[in-house]
């Protein structure tokens, strides 16, 4: 009889853990004498008794000497992947004097050292490869994990200085800086990866799909003329004979114009050894890299690019299973495809049937710019997946219940007897801020793609079909009737499961744009919206060229202990859909944080005279008779200092220049709600400004008193444009703020305590500095 305290597994976790042991190779099965995985129970009746009458989920044993290996606990309803840790740990792990132990909840994998006191990987792949054997008698022997730190570094620095030294010889063969380059390295590489794979069959005593003659090994030590014609005459038309069949993927030709430089790189790749070697995130590390510091931010290649850890964050969040057709509309060098094709292939067993329709009917993408050939090469590293990537503008080719994907998606579908012809499931993260000519498609009337690529995506799922999508913030509160649109129907016509906001260094440097990501589902409709806030993902908040360096702060490991119950933290809220709607479908996390922290807010709008913000102007520069012998105070941002009042400023204009309506009175609370946002100071004097400056003009002072203090420290994320990171004229009057009547004239009364103690600082501080400057110069000068 089970012990009271425990309760069984929840059947789709137990047979989603069985079915991933099973094909990792563990034995299972009751009365096999080489059964090494037992099931709520260890091995031997001696084991058992050192539980107390607790129960396992799973001991793991070696096959040879029956040594206890690792402990699998699953999450059960309403226990969080921590629970099941320290259950694991004190009730399993410690009596058998286990080391590792793996929690899950059938969604997230992480493995855990006791004796290192810290988690070994919580990236849920990696965990899978370990989850093996082999490893984890190497790691018990010699405490090595899969992959040393130590190599680990060391290949990476050895990539990135090949991947350097490629693109300096790609430069001096005359390539473009960019995608040019980017693309034909990814050739040659590709030749070395494909190359290494077909070895790697050879040796699993599998059939190769390409000849020894067209690998790397037969033509890397050519001389450089005849390893130039080589390439191009025999290898390219072997490549194009075997891959080039639904369109181009590789051109006839290197676009390498020199023969020496390309003996020369390819003597560099060649230095690497078998690449297979390397742990896959590194080889994306280091093409990270080579993007990086081989285009100018900001170009057109930036786009394609999403951080590996939050393309495999959304995989894991949305689930994938054996089976499930999965869409990026907007697929670029193949990220997100890459990601579910390995995320399905560790849930099935490798058969012949099941390895055909992962690698022919499982994943599907499309990509506007000729970049779909990368993600065609990336597939067929991969597996041979690439037949379904095309090049097409997803817009323009809606999916439909009845119009498959291509002709021969369409044979599979029809001798299946399946009707419906869309996905399961989307991942995506679609270019933003794009122009489209096709929103009528899709019942729009706008050429602004973000509302569209949404309802592209919605289109194409299944009615049980679900979808993760990064979204540029505006989509989530812009008041254009468009953006409503669609946030109703998704709000209305599906159960938004969650949005969680990403900082905006996610996708530096690329863009510093605000972006969330949205997980919605088909098949149920919204009641209630989960928001979470990732305030630091793992990396430095950084826009540097050289990329974002790891960290230990990571919210995202909170977010994957906390997803399947949803919990309510400080990182995270629920929201209802009435008040969703209240907000005209706002589903911003801002709308509703502010809303969480304080008892009642206002719109600034609501505080000023007449409801009216005076917005500055900046008279024509290329008029001398605007500002030569000015007299009337101009105020820019740089003139506010961390004074209270401002009385003067570094530049004045004429009265030929001045607008009568953009007169400020003395009195008036200055707010700077371009590029630098959040500062603020009063008029002493009538004066202007320029467009960057709002002119608050409020009759009372204590109002006018509690905005100064608290508009510099409100979080302004949800005030920002699609399109950039400022406010604008015609938002700024909506910014919520917290206002109490009754606590108002109180914190008011003590901030002006503060103040006061904060400019006599201020003034003793600069006193300081003129004495200090003053025994400078008389002393040296």
């Amino acid at each position: 009889m089970r012990h009271m305290f425990t309760r069984p597994l929840e059947s789709d976790t137990r047979d989603w853990i069985n079915n991933l042991l099973i094909n990792l190779g563990w034995i299972l099965e009751k009365g096999n004498p080489k059964r090494n995985c037992f099931f709520e129970q260890a091995r031997t009746e001696e084991e058992n008794l050192k539980f107390k009458g607790n129960r396992p989920d799973y001991v793991l044993y070696s096959s040879d000497d029956f040594q206890p290996l690792a402990i699998i606990e699953a999450k059960r309803e309403g226990k969080s992947l921590k629970e099941a840790l320290d259950q694991a740990i004190n009730k399993y792990a410690i009596p058998l004097d286990i080391d590792i132990v793996f929690v899950t909840d059938g969604i997230f994998i992480q493995t855990y050292s006791i004796k290192d006191e810290d988690f070994l990987y919580y990236n849920s792949e990696i965990v899978t490869e370990f989850l093996n054997e082999k490893r984890l008698k190497l790691f018990v022997k010699t405490g090595s994990k899969i992959f040393s730190e130590s190599k680990v570094r060391h290949t990476k620095i050895e990539l990135i200085k090949v991947f350097k030294e490629a693109n300096d010889i790609l430069r001096k063969d005359g390539l473009s800086e960019g995608k040019e380059r980017f693309t034909e390295f990814a050739n040659l590489l590709f030749l070395k990866l494909i190359s290494d794979i077909e070895a790697q069959r050879e040796l699993n005593g599998e059939k190769r799909k390409l000849d020894v003659i067209y690998c790397w090994d037969y033509y890397k030590d050519k001389p450089a003329i005849e390893l130039y014609n080589y390439i191009n005459d025999t290898v390219l038309r072997e490549l194009d004979k075997n891959y080039n069949k639904s369109e181009k993927i590789f051109n006839n030709k290197l676009n390498i114009n020199k023969c020496e430089n390309l003996r020369d790189i390819i003597k560099k790749i060649s230095e690497l050894g078998n690449l297979l070697d390397t742990n896959s995130d590194i080889k994306g590390d280091a093409f990270e890299y080579f993007l990086k510091n081989s285009i100018s931010v900001g170009n057109d290649l930036g786009e394609y690019f999403t951080p590996r850890h939050i393309v495999k964050l959304m995989i894991e969040l949305i689930d994938l299973k054996f089976y499930e057709t999965v869409y990026d509309p907007c697929c670029g060098t193949g990220g997100f495809l890459i990601e579910a094709f390995k995320n399905i292939g560790i849930k099935c067993k490798q058969t012949s049937e099941n390895i055909g329709i992962l690698e022919r009917h499982t994943i599907f993408g499309r990509e506007i710019t000729n970049t779909a050939k990368i993600a065609k090469m990336n597939m067929i590293i991969m597996g041979d997946g690439h037949n379904n990537v095309e090049q097409k503008d997803c817009l323009e080719f809606p999916i439909t219940k009845n119009s498959a994907f291509n002709s021969e998606h369409d044979d599979y579908l029809n001798s299946k007897n399946e009707d419906d012809k869309r996905f399961d499931v989307v991942l995506s993260n679609y270019a933003f801020s794009q122009k489209t000519n096709f929103g009528i498609y899709y019942g729009f009337e706008t050429t602004d793609a973000n509302p569209i690529f949404l309802k592209h995506i919605f289109d194409s799922l299944k009615n049980t079909g679900r979808a993760a999508v990064v979204v540029p913030e505006g989509v989530l509160f812009d008041l254009s009737s468009e953006n409503i649109k669609i946030r109703k129907i998704l709000v209305e016509q599906s159960n938004i499961i969650a949005i969680i906001r990403l900082h905006s260094f996610v996708f530096k440097p690329y863009t510093g744009q605000p972006t969330s990501i949205i997980v919605f589902d088909k098949s149920e409709k919204t009641k209630d919206v989960w928001f979470f806030d990732v305030e630091q993902d793992g990396y430095q908040k950084t826009s540097s060229k050289k990329g974002r360096k790891k960290i230990n702060d990571d919210d995202i490991i909170l977010l994957k202990q906390i997803w399947k119950d949803k919990l309510t933290t400080s990182k995270s809220f629920f929201v209802n859909k009435t008040q969703i709607i209240d907000n005209k479908y706002s589903l911003s996390f801002s709308t509703y944080q502010d809303k969480t922290k304080y008892r009642k807010t206002v719109k600034l709008k609501s505080l000023v005279k007449d409801n009216k913000i005076i917005i500055g102007f900046t008279p024509p520069t290329n008029d001398e008779s605007n500002w030569f012998g000015g007299s009337n105070i101009w105020v820019r941002i740089s003139d506010m200092t961390d004074q209270m009042y401002i009385d003067d400023s570094s530049q004045y204009i004429t009265d030929k220049a001045i607008k009568e309506n953009k007169l400020l009175p003395a009195g008036t609370l200055l707010f700077s709600f371009k590029l630098t946002i959040g500062k603020v100071a009063i008029t002493k004097n009538p004066l202007y400004t320029n467009e960057a400056i709002a002119g608050l003009v409020i009759n009372d002072p204590i109002i006018r008193k509690y905005l100064y203090y608290i508009l510099p420290t409100l979080d302004y994320t949800a005030n920002r444009a699609a399109k950039g990171n400022t406010l604008n004229k015609d938002t700024v009057g909506d910014i919520d703020i917290p206002f109490d009547e009754k606590i108002v004239p109180v914190l008011v009364k003590e901030l002006d305590d503060l103040e006061r103690e904060k400019q006599q600082l201020i003034e003793r501080k600069n006193k300081i500095q003129l004495t200090m400057l003053k025994k400078i110069k008389s002393t040296i000068f």
